[in-house]
């Protein structure tokens, strides 16, 4: 599965008009909801979005959380509430608690996550139709879950789908050892899981504890799954972001970094939060790197065979910071002109609550990239309070980002945020 504008924009990448007032990449939208941000408050204490996706009408579709419910919610290109999703534009549900979303070309909704029972959670799938009601067609009642050992602790946090309409979800389980793991599960469209998917339908990686956060497929089918792992867990307790790559059967895929996976070692804690595919088979990925409340912005790209690309940045690793306090990519997308966009939350050192959206647009070569906001970089915060959190981005297809997260309007009333941003 989330301030003040910055100094004023001295090269740009696209010029638009509103109200007779240039506007350039990194800008607000003023065109949604008139200033570019729009919240939502359900009435829990605690909302969030975690995820956003855009569908091929323009419309904006956001996964949340509401206390222990999960939400989705569909805005129009204005900004405003989709009326014909589900009577109001907003769905909440509590079968599971959603962590990534994905459109399928049919229109239909797959919200991934985890179900919690009585002891432990199970990776959990829900569909829904395009109008917001769960899809009897899937499992028979819209939802699945798995667990894959008896009350394994497992928990579902990214999910992509494959050209034949079968799902992949992955997160952590602790079904191979108490430590917890990387895993992986295939689903066919129906809901079922695929056996013929390595052990039964998923695969887990070993044996450092790790887990799997965001993936992503192929043209030719291999998975890509990014995350964290403890390389040498027993003597160094660091995290380091990790991509690894999976046959389209779930074994290992060797021609990848020697064994299938490789880490990105950045000296402190690392995790990898998102990951994306460039054209040229390039892969990136985003997080953070740091400790407690001093972290940045940390993206790495590898190249097609799984080392770490030398064209970016010099080793293939690039930290951002904001402003020297706790900094996090949780989102990222990649342009079509190859410029990468990251998404998450800036805080400044001394008041670590105090945070804004953040949001960073790189060139290719790892450089950020000046005609975005001036300075590659954007905080933006939805009121006079503190704590607003992006955790996810996409991209319209004219260009424009949109980031949703968590918005504080007031004190501890936590919110869904949603801010649109000129992105050519």
């Amino acid at each position: 599965m989330k301030a003040a504008v910055l100094s004023a924009v001295m090269a740009f990448s696209l010029l638009a008009l509103s109200p007779g007032v240039l506007a350039a990449a990194g800008e607000l939208d003023s065109t949604f909801d008139g200033d570019g941000r729009v919240t939502l408050d359900l009435g829990s204490s605690d909302e969030g979005a975690v995820d956003v996706a855009v569908q091929p009408d323009g419309k904006i579709l956001v996964l949340g959380r509401a206390g222990t419910s999960s939400v989705l919610a569909r805005y129009d290109s204005t900004g405003a509430l989709d009326t014909s999703f589900d009577g109001d534009g907003v769905l909440v549900f509590a079968s599971l608690r959603g962590a990534a979303l994905a459109l399928q070309p049919d229109g239909k909704i797959v919200v991934a996550g985890t179900k919690q029972g009585n002891f432990a959670g199970d990776f959990a799938v829900a569909r829904f139709n395009a109008n917001g009601s769960f899809d009897a067609s899937f499992d028979n009642d819209g939802l699945v879950a798995v667990d894959f050992a008896n009350d394994s602790n497992d928990e579902g946090l990214g999910v992509a789908l494959q050209p034949d309409g079968k799902i992949v979800v992955v997160g952590s389980s602790d079904a191979n050892q108490a430590l917890g793991t990387g895993t992986i599960v295939r689903f066919k469209s129906d809901g079922s899981p695929d056996d013929s998917f390595w052990n039964g339908g998923f695969a887990s990686w070993c044996c450092n504890p790790s887990e799997a956060t965001a993936v992503a497929i192929q043209p030719n089918g291999k998975i890509v799954v990014a995350g964290w792992t403890t390389p040498g867990y027993d003597r160094v307790h660091t995290r380091a972001m990790l991509v690894v790559r999976n046959r389209a059967n779930g074994g290992l895929d060797s021609s990848f970094g020697g064994d299938g996976w490789v880490p990105a070692k950045f000296g402190v804690d690392a995790q990898a939060f998102d990951v994306a595919l460039q054209t040229d088979g390039s892969i990136v990925v985003a997080g953070h790197a740091g400790d407690g409340s001093v972290s940045d912005f940390a993206l790495a790209r590898y190249t097609s065979s799984g080392k770490l690309d030398t064209t970016f940045s010099g080793d293939g690793k690039r930290r951002m910071d904001f402003s020297g306090g706790a900094d996090e990519a949780l989102g990222l997308v990649i342009q079509p002109n190859g410029r990468i966009v990251a998404a998450g939350f800036a805080a400044p050192l001394h008041h670590p609550s105090d945070a804004d959206f953040g949001l960073a647009r790189y060139r290719s070569n790892g450089s950020l990239d000046l005609s975005f906001s001036a300075n590659g970089k954007q905080r933006v915060r939805f009121g006079t309070n503190d704590q607003d959190y992006g955790f996810a981005v996409a991209r319209q297809a004219d260009g424009k980002l949109v980031v949703a997260g968590q918005a504080t309007l007031t004190p501890d009333q936590y919110d869904l945020g949603l801010a649109r941003f000129l992105g050519l």
